[in-house]
């Protein structure tokens, strides 16, 4: 694969262009004679402002205050290399024919060749202690056509446009390889895979593996497979919903790598499918699989909340085989998931071995004591029991699971972090290991879909096989599931049955087809073995729809159900009744005009063993449509739960009123989704209330290419989650932090003590979450301003962050003043479980006059300060001044030298009281020098900084920064250009430390390509 990319690269052709650019006043975009630029290659002299080059386009930051002739340099893709400029992005989602998969055609090129774009970079760097780190970073975007083959490659190591909070509507791959070869009859496909198949009555199989996929067609016949390693694993959870809390809601593995990977999440509300996206009706953080819905998707305590996902394995590596054919009305498909058999965190030993070849379920616990060798381990045995011995001291290496309160035998000793037998059942931990064990689940499936003529046959079946325990594959679990679904559609008339049986221990790995079967019959899930049968009948006259359908379903005894069903444009009416829940909505929403008044009533009612309840939601509302830039919205209604013991009795008023709006103009787009929402909790002993407000506006003003503002604001409920964190003694040099003895506090250390331990606690009752951003870009001839403001609230922390940047002269080259003030106010929780709050200025002032065309000045200069306390107590303070020197001078060499002056002022009331007020002065002074040589730069530096603390002894949060006494440091650095597109570069950094440090060097070697 990697030498199929090689050539890929090699087959670019680039060369170097030299153009002539005449810049003139007022005018910031230039086209360039060859517009395939290559990314980092483009130079320009003589300018002073900045600059971008983007899709064949130079875009200066600033036009210049006169006209100006510059040479500009850059390499470039050989027209006679390339098609007709067409840039696609590669396919990187199955192709499998599928009415659920996701696929699209490749435009077919006429000439066989290739469109490559992207970059290679590599470093390693080498400091006292070894190879400190070695870092890559890979991205290649490939698409055309080869000997009639259609190419499309996508390799990437680097983020992208990933975004882990979840709020895009689209991801893109990161971390990931993938190629795609192609013609009109097969394709194949290789790398990073996103495996997406419709098993139909069924779902979708959706995993992502790395390994190969294969498809082929001829006529009526086509094939398709698939093999992978590493794959993902499907998971489905059911979670329990709140009255006022659209977040946080938790899914996901926590014990994997990818809890939930991105992109592979279905969630299901009330049955239906819902849409990612902070303007849609939710967002999730992928990185710890944290939900929270916008204000446009209510949330309510009789909602049904179901999500699909993958996670990434976590025990045992995991491969992933799928074969599949289709002929005519015909489809069979073969699908297998399977663990290996080794741990990836344990080798078991003979007696943890034997007790895996007999276990029967999913889990298995283990002794965890290994015999390691005389003075190799930190326990003995005396009295069939573990004694601590300490670090090589022992015979065996034991570890010990935390159980309840007195269901153990050990017990951890809080000073020394070692664990203690005290007797049966007297502990809380105990000599052993809880894992998982290696399985293998197979599926066969087969499927028939045919019409004759207004009649739809569709019949699917399923056959699984189970192997919980790959260490002990007597026990095989096998299971059968079938579904039969016909129908009748005529102009007028659609009629459909469905017939689907489930056996116990079935294995369907597909998911996304029983959320809405599980709404119907008022379950969480569908149970694993079923039968079900749904009659539907539905007729059109013209715009007005009519069904009724009915069903049955067997798991312990049967049930029925029934349902009604009619819709027009101008109304729509539902019911349906099942023994235990009977419901029904009814909407009516005419246009008249510019207005659309809206009226609704919604009814369920619940019958229980102990008692019965219900609720009432009748709603009102208006729309209006004056202009077809502008929609309004507004609607009040109200939620009445009620509880019957002997009478009908009320118990929660769940009241809303809420107005949008929505405005799509040239310079001004805006939308606001807003409301106040209370309930009153009528059972309550004293009775109970609790009311806010929701919001969701967002703002951009764009009148002209100078001025843009924008603005956003949100406002939802959640409930309060505090996390509590504990430092538990574990057995010393196992831990991940230590205690500093002279603070207290803990610090991270890989041979520590301690084991960091989180807790989340929540709430009672919802609280307010809140976020907004101000942003101002204004762009004149005598100022440039650009600012931002950002605000968080949450029920425990909240933060206000204000930055800025003032440009008065943008234009002049004679004299600008750049002035750029900063702002910060944070609540957070602390160790101790005390709040911790931070507050700081600053602001940074730079002046800079070009005196002559070889010479820039630069006068800076900055000032910081902060405040932390800690509950009321003063923690720490910080002041920093300071001014420098550092001019430009462009000769025969580039020369940067500077010269600078500082002084940091800092307390620490409440770890050193007794230093009172510290004052470290500050002055430096150094060089940059470049040299340039056709195709060789030359970088070298000095700074020589001296402290002057006013204290002997400074606290280490201070000393490691800023050690006192003269600390020289240097670099050195040559860069070359090797044929087209194609740099190295070499970076030696030297620091004398005037503390126990000393003298450290380190080397840093970089490649980097660029096509």
């Amino acid at each position: 694969m990697n030498l199929l990319l090689l050539s890929f690269l090699l087959s670019s052709i680039l060369t170097p262009h030299e153009e002539t650019l005449v810049l003139e006043p007022g005018r910031s975009e230039y086209p360039l004679i060859y517009p395939l630029v290559v990314e980092g290659t483009f130079e320009m002299e003589s300018l002073d402002s900045g600059y971008e080059v983007k899709d064949g386009i130079l875009y200066l930051e600033a036009p210049p205050a006169e006209t100006l002739v510059v040479k500009a340099r850059y390499l470039s893709l050989e027209d006679t290399a390339i098609a007709p400029v067409r840039i696609h992005e590669p396919n990187k989602e199955s192709r499998f024919v599928s009415s659920d998969s996701s696929s699209r055609e490749i435009p077919v090129q006429t000439r066989g060749t290739l469109e490559v774009h992207g970059s290679k970079t590599f470093s390693i760097s080498v400091n006292e202690g070894g190879i400190g780190d070695i870092d890559q970073g890979l991205s290649v975007n490939v698409s055309g056509e080869l000997t009639g083959v259609d190419v499309e490659a996508y390799l990437t190591d680097e983020e992208g446009t990933f975004i882990p909070e979840g709020t895009t509507e689209r991801i893109e791959g990161f971390d990931r390889i993938a190629i795609s070869l192609s013609q009109d009859r097969w394709k194949l496909s290789m790398g990073d895979l996103d495996l997406a198949h419709s098993l139909p009555g069924y779902g979708v199989i959706q995993r992502r593996l790395q390994g190969a996929a294969g498809e082929f067609s001829l006529e009526r016949f086509g094939a398709r497979g698939a093999f992978g390693i590493d794959g993902s694993k499907q998971e489905r959870e059911v979670l329990d919903t709140e009255d006022g809390k659209q977040g946080p809601y938790y899914v996901g593995q926590r014990d994997s790598d990818q809890p939930v990977i991105p992109g592979s999440e279905r969630v299901y509300l009330d049955g239906k499918l819902l849409e990612r996206g902070i303007k849609k009706d939710y967002v999730i953080d992928y990185s710890t699989g944290e939900i929270r819905f916008t204000n446009y998707r209510r949330i309510e305590a009789n909602s049904r909340l179901e999500v699909d996902y993958t996670y990434a394995g976590t025990d045992y590596r995991s491969n992933n085989e799928l074969a599949g054919f289709n002929t005519g009305p015909f489809e069979g498909l073969f699908y297998r998931e399977a663990d290996s058999r080794t741990h990836l965190f344990h080798a078991w030993s003979g007696e943890q071995q034997a007790v895996l070849d007999t276990a029967r379920g999913t889990e298995a616990i283990l002794p965890s004591g290994r015999y390691v060798g005389e003075n190799k381990g930190s326990y003995t045995i005396e009295d069939n029991h573990y004694v601590w011995t300490g670090p090589g001291a022992g015979s065996y290496d034991v570890s010990f699971r935390r159980v309840d309160d007195a269901e153990g035998d050990y017990v951890l000793d809080p000073d020394s972090g070692f664990f203690r037998y005290i007797g049966p059942d007297s502990g809380d931990y105990r000599a052993e290991i809880l894992t998982s064990l290696p399985s293998r689940e197979e599926a066969l499936f087969l499927s028939l879909d045919e019409d004759i003529g207004a009649l739809n046959l569709s019949v699917s079946t399923i056959g699984s096989r189970r192997t919980p325990n790959l260490y002990n594959e007597t026990n095989m679990l096998f299971g059968h599931a079938h579904r039969v679904r016909t129908g009748i559609e005529t102009e007028h008339i659609q009629v459909e049955l469905d017939h689907r049986l489930q056996t116990p221990q079935v294995w369907i790995p597909a998911d996304g087809d029983d959320a809405e079967a599980a709404d119907r019959w008022n379950r969480d899930s569908l149970p694993r073995s079923f039968n079900a049968q749904s009659l539907g009948v539905t007729v059109i006259r013209e715009s007005l729809t009519l069904g009724a359908q009915g069903g049955h379903l067997w798991t312990q005894e049967h049930e029925f159900r029934t349902g009604l069903a009619s819709s027009a444009p101008f109304f729509d009416l539902s019911a349906d009744w099942l023994k235990e829940r009977q419901r029904a909505q009814a909407n009516l929403y005419p246009r008249i005009g510019i207005f659309t008044p809206l009226a609704g009533l919604g009814f369920e009612n619940y019958t229980l063993d102990t008692a019965n309840t219900r609720n009432i939601e009748p709603l009102l509302g208006l729309t209006v449509s004056p202009i077809n830039e502008l929609t309004m919205k507004t609607t009040v209604s109200r939620r009445i739960d009620q509880r019957k013991d002997e009478n009908w009795e009320d118990t929660l008023y769940y009241d809303r009123l809420g107005v949008g709006g929505n405005w799509e103009g040239d310079k001004l787009s805006s939308s606001v989704n807003t409301g106040i929402e209370r309930m009153s909790y009528l059972d309550a002993a004293e009775g109970k209330k609790w009311q806010a407000f929701y919001a969701d506006i967002y703002t951009n003003y764009t009148p002209s290419s100078r001025i843009r503002v924008y603005a956003d604001l949100s406002q939802q409920t959640t409930r309060s989650r505090t996390q509590i964190v504990e430092y538990i003694p574990v057995e010393p040099g196992t831990g991940d932090y230590a205690r500093d003895p002279e603070t207290g506090e803990y610090i991270p250390d890989e041979q520590g003590s301690y084991k960091r331990i989180v807790r989340t606690e929540e709430g009672a009752a919802p609280e307010i979450e809140r976020d907004a951003n101000l942003g101002t870009d204004l762009n004149f001839n005598l100022i440039r301003l650009w600012s931002a403001l950002s605000y968080q609230e949450s029920p425990i922390s909240n933060s206000l962050i204000a930055s800025g940047r003032i440009t008065l002269l943008p234009r002049e080259t004679i004299l600008n003043l750049i002035l750029e003030p900063s702002y910060r106010s944070q609540r957070f929780p602390s160790w101790g479980q005390t709040d911790e709050t931070l507050e700081g200025w600053g602001s940074r002032i730079e002046l800079r006059s070009r005196v002559h065309p070889d010479y820039l000045v630069r006068l800076e200069g900055s000032y910081d300060t902060e405040e932390r306390h800690r509950g009321q107590q003063p923690l720490r303070s910080r002041e920093e001044v300071s001014a420098s020197l550092a001019p430009i001078i462009n000769l025969w060499l580039r020369i940067e030298p500077q010269i600078g002056f500082g002084t940091l002022t800092a307390e620490e009331p409440f770890y050193y009281p007794e230093l009172g007020e510290i004052i470290i002065r500050r002055a430096w002074v150094g060089t940059n020098l470049e040299k340039r040589f056709e195709e060789l730069k030359l970088t070298a530096g000095a700074l020589f900084t001296q402290r002057q603390p006013n204290v002997t002894d400074l606290p280490y949060l201070i000393s490691r920064d800023d050690p006192p006494g003269l600390h020289p440091s240097w670099t050195a650095g040559a860069e070359r250009s090797i044929g087209k597109g194609l740099s190295m570069r070499l970076e030696y950094e030297g620091n004398l430390y005037p503390d126990e440090r000393g003298l450290e060097n380190s080397f840093e070697l970089s490649a980097g390509m660029y096509f």
